[in-house]
């Protein structure tokens, strides 16, 4: 999945190029999100021909809910230690 995001952010990513790779559809990502909580996805075009354009047709790697770090998260409490005394 991190291949696709190795180029440049405004080259395009053509389905021809990368035949191996699934593609999800356009509508596997909701169109209202917030806007701080979701990492970018790498869309999937088709390539130009003479009389249409680039058409974007689905996602390589769609956009997901960013993992958030908070305060009460298991991420951050230290790990149980166990003691065993000895009697």
């Amino acid at each position: 999945m991190g291949r696709f995001n190795r180029s440049g952010r405004v080259q395009k990513v053509y389905v021809e190029d990368h035949p191996e790779a699934p593609v999800w559809d356009i509508d596997c990502v909701p169109e209202t999100r917030p806007k701080g909580s979701w990492t970018n996805g790498t869309k999937a075009w088709s390539k130009p021909t003479s009389t249409e354009g680039a058409k974007w047709i689905g996602w390589f790697t769609p956009p997901r809910m960013r993992r958030q770090r908070k305060i009460n998260s298991h991420w951050l409490r230290p790990q149980r230690t166990f003691s065993f005394e000895e009697e």
